[in-house]
């Protein structure tokens, strides 16, 4: 999903400056300057938590709980940017006095796309859609090397123990299927979905490996015969171009037979008498003088 350029050019100067702020998130220790007018317009949970008799209403100050601080990062960027990035971006209250970040929020190392199923969570959290559906693309469209059979177990597990996202629990089952055979080899698969899941699935993906080898046997042994059938048409189609051309050839040695009585050489004196040369293996037949041998 493309980013909101409008948003990207017009709110992300704000996210890095935190400049005119009436908002903060606090996060494992970490701050975030936001904008009411930015963050509670996209998310309604956001919004309730601003008005009314809410602590957050007083303070200005939400606390933020149950999810890591580069998650609510990705969140923020989101809000601000219309996308984000799971490589530390800017934290707007870890500046030094000359503008430098000085103590960055930072992603969980080898977390890979791990990151994407918990920023899911938090915008199934916050009620924020469109950064659902974000995470849930990047999700789908990771590279291939991130996903190995460890990283799909880990990023599963975790998104159904703290998710109630149907969206990403589908995401997450289309991945499984996909990566079916690798999950397979592993011994952890029987946490997902218990043992005799396993059985099922084993006993599913040898029935389809035997179909796949049944099928290309047959398609095998099709291409032989259609390239059997396509040979002996072939020659077919040669004998009789050849047939042709013996047949035309031998038209033009009778068709000169007819047309002479003597030999066209001049010293020549016999009776003219012919007869015909077989040459090469087409093959071709010329008509000869029996006296000299001078061709007609």
């Amino acid at each position: 999903m493309a980013p909101d350029l409008a948003r990207s050019t017009a709110f992300g100067h704000l996210l890095d400056s935190g400049e005119y702020s009436d908002l903060k998130f606090v996060c494992q220790g970490q701050e975030f300057k936001v904008h009411k007018v930015v963050v509670c317009t996209q998310s309604p949970v956001l919004a309730a938590a601003t008005r009314g008799p809410f602590q957050e209403a007083t303070t200005g100050v939400i606390d933020i709980e149950g999810f890591a601080a580069e998650v609510v990062r990705s969140m923020v960027e989101y809000l601000y940017t219309g996308d984000y990035d799971p490589n530390p971006r800017m934290n707007p209250d870890s500046r030094d006095g000359m503008g430098h970040i000085s103590n960055p929020v930072q992603p969980l190392a080898n977390e890979g796309v791990r990151h994407h199923v918990r920023v899911s969570v938090v915008a199934d959290y916050y009620n924020i859609p469109g950064l659902a559906q974000l995470a849930n693309a990047k999700i789908q469209s990771a590279p291939a090397g991130e996903w190995d059979a460890q990283a799909l177990l880990d990023a599963t597990k975790e998104s159904l123990n703290i998710a109630n996202d149907q969206a990403l629990r589908e995401t997450m089952a289309i991945l499984a299927a996909q990566n079916l055979k690798k999950l397979l080899d592993t011994d952890q698969l029987g946490d997902l979905i218990g043992d005799f899941g396993v059985a099922v699935l084993k006993k599913y993906t040898q029935e389809v490996e035997q179909l796949r080898r049944d099928l290309n046997e047959k398609s095998d042994l099709l291409a032989q015969s259609v390239g059997r059938e396509m040979l002996a048409t072939e020659n077919a189609d040669r004998n009789a171009a050849r047939a042709a051309r013996v047949q035309e050839n031998m038209s033009r040695c009778l068709e000169t037979l007819r047309e002479k009585d003597c030999c066209r050489n001049s010293k020549c004196r016999a009776e003219f008498k012919c007869y015909i040369e077989t040459r090469g293996q087409q093959p071709v037949y010329t008509l000869r003088c029996a006296k000299c041998g001078c061709r007609h």
